[in-house]
């Protein structure tokens, strides 16, 4: 009796694995990720031959996504690609899907990135024409330090300008503490080579929109906004990169108006160097405070040996865009 259970129950049990396993296959095939084979049949030299082909194989990216890769693979050994997100479905005969791999794996590498700095350097009007600053020299004239790396490329201006104190007789530490030179933020960004990245240094103002029964908020924002495409390039032993920029230099003339200056260009630039890709004049509104000692300081009356002026001043913005190849 305990046999003819037994029995039994081992029939059930193999009548349902080889259900459970009928309707996984049918349900793997739906969703292209089976590698059953199946026969193909056809006739050569009129004699038939049978060659088995994978039915379909799929390869999962590891860097790139399948809408990068299969335009390049496509028509290759007559295996047909498809593909969503980062995987990659293959058909075709076995040896064709092999070679197809192999190649795939040779495209499938990570992206450099590529390291781009900006560095804003905001001046008085003219300030480099007013102290002389010449950038043209003999062979005779010596130069050390930071200024000759400078000019060797190893440098950046900005950084010439952070590191130095005096540039050709000319003092930079004060013209710091006066105002006429200002080093501004200096932010950075990480892109993969080929991509998109962007900086924002703005300032943003609400403007009040009167309508027909309402009044509405609107905000609008103004300085600089830089977007950047950077393409690493290789030209014999020297790195490059091929920058794509878009520069967008605004400020506010009034509450409602608006002035901007917009640049677009592509630039070479050699890893680790940097380059000016532009200027603007803008106006900003100088509020000076002065008072006499002590008596400035009294309250109630320390307003009558206080002086406060307020004045449009023209300044000028440069950008200078570092790049490196990480």
């Amino acid at each position: 009796m305990i046999k003819r259970i037994f029995f039994v129950m081992l029939l059930f049990s193999n009548i349902c694995f080889s259900y459970t396993t009928k309707k996984m296959e049918k349900e793997a095939n739906n969703i292209f990720i089976p590698i059953t084979k199946v026969t193909v049949e056809s006739k050569l030299n009129n004699s038939i031959t049978k060659e088995f082909v994978d039915k379909n194989v799929v390869y999962k990216l590891k860097n790139k996504v399948a809408n990068d890769v299969i335009p390049v693979l496509m028509g290759i050994n007559n295996v047909k690609v498809k593909g969503i997100d980062d995987f990659l479905i293959l058909s075709g005969k076995q040896k064709d899907v092999e070679d197809i791999k192999d190649l795939i794996e040779q495209i499938d590498i990570m992206k450099k990135q590529v390291l781009v700095k900006l560095n804003i350097i905001d001046t008085s009007k003219n300030l480099f024409d007013r102290i002389g600053f010449n950038w043209k020299f003999n062979s005779n004239f010596s130069i050390i330090g930071a200024v000759s790396d400078f000019l060797a490329g190893n440098l950046s201006f900005t950084n010439l300008l952070r590191n130095s104190s005096k540039i050709f007789d000319v003092n930079i530490d004060a013209l710091k503490e006066k105002g006429e030179i200002v080093l501004k933020s200096s932010p950075n960004i990480l892109v993969v080579d080929g991509n998109k990245g962007m900086f924002k240094v703005t300032d943003e103002t609400v403007l009040i929109v009167k309508g027909d029964k309402k009044e509405n908020a609107m905000s609008r924002e103004a300085g600089i906004i830089l977007e950047v495409l950077p393409k690493i390039k290789q030209n014999l032993d020297t790195n490059y990169v091929e920058v794509k920029i878009k520069a967008e230099i605004s400020n506010f003339k009034s509450r409602e108006t608006k002035k901007q200056n917009v640049i677009e260009t592509v630039v070479n630039v050699e890893d680790k160097k940097s380059i000016f890709i532009g200027g603007t004049t803008n106006l900003v509104t100088d509020k000076t405070i002065s008072k006499t000692p002590i008596l400035g300081d009294i309250p109630i009356i320390g307003s009558l040996f206080t002086y406060k002026s307020k004045a449009n001043v023209q300044r000028e913005v440069y950008m200078e865009l570092e790049v490196g190849i990480v």
